[in-house]
């Protein structure tokens, strides 16, 4: 329900160096690069609940000691008081402004192809101030196994249906189908990366992207059918009704970006029957998720998914959705 990020906070999923691949919530570029959040940027992604900064952490624990009989409500309260606002010196996102727009476009493919082909595109565009970004980001994907490209493209495609039962019984089944032999990559891999410390890109089996298939990865680590789930191990959140929460554990995150849109299209409960103006969205999002950084979570939304439509006759000035 509750978890809290410092400075020295440091997230991951770096499973496709080593042949190996789970579902997330990170998103597709953090799910195939194995690239890594640190500090606010954990808070702000919604991974982390709360920012806290490191030396403040032996009075938030005093402070949570003494509370009496608390609840979720009263620990959040007390987690809010002790959130950190951003430093004049605070290393900037290195998701964020241009950046988060260009893996926006990028990742934003229906294929681990397409998303290749989009970074080729936006590496060849040299006045484009992300281009460098695209390059490194591309050869990074090159490096990586074909085939756990593939299965933690499926896995994040598959895991946005699934409850976290779900989610997890799929995770069991592709270490099962890695583990039974459904693709070479994640011994190489574990070889290459940690016992031999070999440099450069391992003998990955197949070598190379096109030489894989959605319809091949789906049969072998997703489908009822393949041999190399029979022996998935019993647990038990394979009943998706053993996993179940008493408080949606993204209840005291900061907003997503999915609900910030929907109040901005007016697909919201809280929406108005009117386009909301820059300073009443703001307002409203502060109205309906109370919350330190909030406010910056919500302009970072409009900076890139959004435009800011000036005042034009009797229409008023209003914020609209584009992308």
């Amino acid at each position: 329900m509750f978890r809290v990020a410092t400075e020295n906070t440091v997230f991951a999923m770096p499973e496709t160096k080593i042949g190996y691949s789970v579902n997330g919530a990170l998103g597709t570029y953090l799910g195939l690069t194995g690239e890594s959040l640190r500090g606010r940027e954990v808070f702000e992604s919604g991974i982390a609940t709360h920012y806290v900064a490191s030396h403040r952490i032996p009075a938030l624990l005093e402070r949570l000691n003494n509370l009496d009989k608390p609840t979720p409500e009263m620990i959040n309260d007390a987690l809010e008081e002790f959130h950190s606002e951003r430093l004049s010196d605070e290393p900037r996102s290195t998701v964020a402004g241009s950046r988060r727009k260009a893996v926006d476009m990028a990742f934003s493919g229906s294929s681990v192809e397409d998303i290749m082909g989009a970074l080729s595109e936006l590496a060849n565009q040299h006045d484009h101030p992300e281009s460098g970004w695209a390059k490194e980001t591309l050869e990074t994907l090159e490096l990586r196994s074909p085939t756990s490209l593939l299965v933690a493209f499926e896995a994040l495609r598959e895991g946005k249906q699934q409850t976290l039962g779900q989610a997890l019984t799929t995770e069991l089944g592709i270490a099962t189908a890695y583990c039974t032999g459904a693709s070479p990559d994640f011994v190489t891999g574990v070889k290459a990366l940690l016992i031999d410390k070999a440099q450069g890109r391992p003998a990955w089996s197949p070598n190379n992207i096109g030489d894989l298939s959605a319809s091949n990865i789906l049969s072998k680590f997703f489908s009822r059918n393949s041999p190399f789930l029979r022996e998935v191990p019993e647990t038990s959140f394979m009943d998706s009704e053993s996993l179940s929460f008493p408080t949606d554990p993204m209840k005291f995150s900061l907003a997503s970006e999915e609900e910030i849109g929907r109040l901005v299209r007016g697909e919201h409960p809280s929406s108005s029957s009117t386009a909301f103006s820059l300073e009443e969205l703001l307002q409203k999002a502060q109205e309906l998720w109370g919350k330190q950084g909030v406010e910056a979570k919500v302009m970072d939304v409009v900076s890139r998914r959004c435009e800011v439509v000036p005042k034009s006759g009797m229409q008023e000035a209003h914020v609209r959705w584009i992308h």
